[in-house]
């Protein structure tokens, strides 16, 4: 991503100056410059809202940097998120395998963590990893159903928490 220039960083404080109707003294604006100009615009942006939305008064640059190292945070793990995922079939690369079991007629579904390396972002989940439940159903003389694209009656607790954490598997 690109970096600010001078330039651009003197255009974004104006709209921050502008906004709060007060001005940084030249001492002022060189600090404010020397710790945010490294950000890339987009950053910038996502953080003069983020400023404009939390802050009454003109924040002080202790309060700007404060912001400013969540946003990174944020950042850098949707950048992490997104580079790290790997292809797989077997979970369709969510890190999760879905598959139902029925006992006495009735049809429970089940949730497991997949081998892959998706799977190992839900290492301190509530989920088993599928090759342990795999191994103790065989052990019980059951066998799994995969479901591919529907559960009749999904596990509530387990579904809202994969909705929290952005996976629905209803989706192909």
């Amino acid at each position: 991503m690109k970096k600010m220039k001078e330039n651009e960083f003197m255009e974004k404080i104006k709209k921050i100056e502008k906004f709060y109707e007060k001005e940084l003294n030249e001492i002022q604006y060189e600090a404010w410059m020397n710790s945010l100009i490294n950000m890339n615009i987009a950053q910038f942006d996502y953080m003069t809202k983020e400023i404009f939305t939390e802050f009454t008064y003109m924040p002080k640059l202790s309060q700007v940097i404060e912001l400013k190292n969540r946003i990174l945070i944020d950042f850098n793990k949707k950048e992490n998120t997104e580079i790290q995922k790997e292809k797989c079939t077997k979970c369709r690369s969510t890190g999760i395998i879905r598959y139902f079991r029925t006992i006495d007629g009735n049809q429970y579904t089940y949730f497991a963590r997949c081998t892959c390396k998706n799977g190992l972002k839900y290492i301190k989940s509530p989920f088993y990893l599928i090759t342990d439940v795999m191994e103790r159903e065989k052990n019980q003389g059951q066998k799994i159903k995969k479901v591919e694209n529907k559960v009749t009656e999904p596990n509530k607790d387990i579904g809202q928490y994969l909705n929290q954490i952005g996976i629905n598997l209803n989706e192909k």
